[in-house]
């Protein structure tokens, strides 16, 4: 999937500059739109070597990735979905990893704050309050034209990292891809479906994309199916464990004026 071809406004004023501060010329937004994702706090306990961090986080090709990431920040206007690795460019940088990032969006049809502007926390953690891994799913927009789903994808959100290359900083985000089951939502329950893209030898497909394309969470119900769920099992291998999902388009008021 190569997102780096698709345009998406972004801000680059704080938002105390944008509207606290000039409160009369404060833009006025009439759709759902992504100002602005900053990387939270980032952790100490990670390798920054490319090779050593793979390592860390059972990613074997995250080079190749990385690389592939750099090729199109470079060459927006080539579309290809794989791109030879003779024609990627090196990278031995240093890399920093982050545990949460937090998603800054405006909501038309909440008006509280700021012209109804909100935020969010989305986490990519190996141990969330000392506990189980947490790592939330998010909305990526490959197409700002589109109208609801038909614009976005869902992924995985394996690590949030940021790295500079040739002087210029990219933050990103290492993800697993989704893919819708069907066309059309379930008669039944009026919710997309989707299942973890897989390659042809039946691996998970995971890149890693900039952060500007992160819209903001969302949240994923297994299909359970007809079979009984084993007692022991956690909610935090969900992802792992069942293969297809609802997209829950009622988790809240956001969800469901942006999944139509």
């Amino acid at each position: 999937m190569n997102y780096q071809r698709h345009g998406l406004w972004m801000t680059h004023l704080p938002l105390e500059e944008l509207c606290w501060q000039r409160p009369l010329v404060c833009p006025v937004y009439t759709s759902y739109s992504l100002l602005c994702l900053t990387l939270n706090e980032p952790e100490k306990e990670y390798p920054t070597s490319v090779h050593e961090l793979a390592a860390h986080l059972g990613q074997l090709h995250l080079h190749e990735l990385i690389q592939q990431f750099l090729y199109w920040q470079l060459n927006p206007e080539d579309d290809r979905t794989d791109i030879p690795l003779p024609l990627c460019p090196e990278f031995d940088s240093d890399i920093s990893v982050f545990h949460s990032a937090t998603s800054t969006f405006h909501a038309p049809s909440d008006p509280s704050g700021i012209r109804g502007i909100h935020h969010e926390v989305i986490q990519s953690t190996p141990s969330w309050h000392n506990k189980k891994p947490h790592h939330d799913c998010v909305f990526v927009e490959h197409d700002t034209e589109a109208l609801g789903i038909q614009g976005l994808d869902i992924v995985y959100v394996l690590a949030f990292m940021s790295f500079v290359a040739d002087g210029v900083h990219y933050p990103s985000t290492l993800v697993q891809w989704f893919t819708h089951v069907y066309e059309e939502p379930d008669q039944l329950t009026g919710m997309w479906m989707v299942q973890a893209e897989q390659s042809a030898d039946g691996s998970p497909i995971v890149s890693v994309i900039h952060t500007k394309y992160i819209l903001r969470g969302t949240h994923l119900i297994p299909i359970f199916g007809q079979d009984f769920i084993p007692p022991g099992l956690h909610f935090s291998h969900s992802l792992d464990t069942f293969s297809a999902f609802y997209v829950n388009r009622f988790i809240n008021h956001h969800a469901f004026e942006i999944l139509f």
